[in-house]
C-alpha cells in the first residue's frame, strides 16, 4: 500500500496513527506544511520501503526507532529543520538513498555508516556536520557533503570524488581542518 500526499498543502503534524498501517510500503508527505516531530510510530511499520518527508518544517531529532525499518530503501528528509545526531540514519541495512541535506544536523558521520552497505547516494550538505570523513563514504556512487568541516583530514578524497562523479558530487568542497 502506498500513500502519496506530496504537494497537497497538508498542514499540521504527522499523525501517529500512520504507524497502524502495517502493510504500508511507501509514504510520501513531501512539500507540504507539516510541522512538529516525526512520530516514532512511523518507524514501527515493518513493510516501509520508501519514506519521503522533504520540504516541510519538521523539527526534532531522528529517534533510534528508525532502526526498525529493516526494508527501507529510500529516505528523503531534506529541507526541514531536523537536528541532533545522525547516528540512527545509518542503521537501516537496505538503505540505498539518503538525502538529509538542508537541516540542522550536527556532530559527525558515525561508525554506524558501515552498516549501510547498500547506500549508493548520500546527501548531507548544508548541515552543521563536522569531524572526520569516514572511508566508508567511498562506497557511495553519489555524495554531497558540501559545507562540511572535516577535522582530521579527508581520507582518499580524490578516489572518492572520482568514484561518485555526478551532479551531486560536491564532496571536494569539504573544508579540511587539521
Amino acid at each position: 500500500m502506498s500513500i502519496n500526499l506530496g504537494q497537497n498543502l497538508v498542514s499540521g503534524s504527522i499523525s501517529s496513527s500512520l504507524g497502524k498501517l502495517t502493510h504500508l510500503t511507501t509514504l510520501i508527505l513531501s512539500r507540504n506544511k507539516l510541522v512538529g516531530t516525526i512520530p516514532e510510530t512511523i518507524f514501527t511499520v515493518p513493510t516501509l520501503r520508501a519514506l519521503d518527508l522533504h520540504g516541510n518544517q519538521l523539527t526534532g531529532e531522528i529517534p533510534p526507532e528508525i532502526a526498525n525499518l529493516k526494508l527501507l530503501n529510500f529516505l528523503y528528509l531534506q529541507h526541514n529543520q531536523l537536528d541532533g545526531r545522525i547516528d540512527a540514519l545509518f542503521t537501516m541495512p537496505r538503505l540505498k538513498k539518503l538525502d538529509a541535506s538542508y537541516n540542522e544536523f550536527s556532530w559527525a558521520i558515525p561508525d554506524t555508516i558501515r552498516k549501510a552497505r547498500h547506500l549508493d547516494k548520500l546527501v548531507l550538505s548544508h548541515n552543521r556536520l563536522m569531524g572526520p570523513i569516514p572511508k566508508e563514504i567511498g562506497r557511495c556512487k553519489c555524495c554531497s557533503l558540501s559545507f562540511w568541516t572535516a577535522r582530521g583530514g579527508c581520507p582518499d578524497l580524490i578516489h572518492v570524488c572520482f568514484s561518485c562523479f555526478c551532479y551531486f558530487c560536491y564532496f571536494c568542497r569539504a573544508q579540511a581542518i587539521g
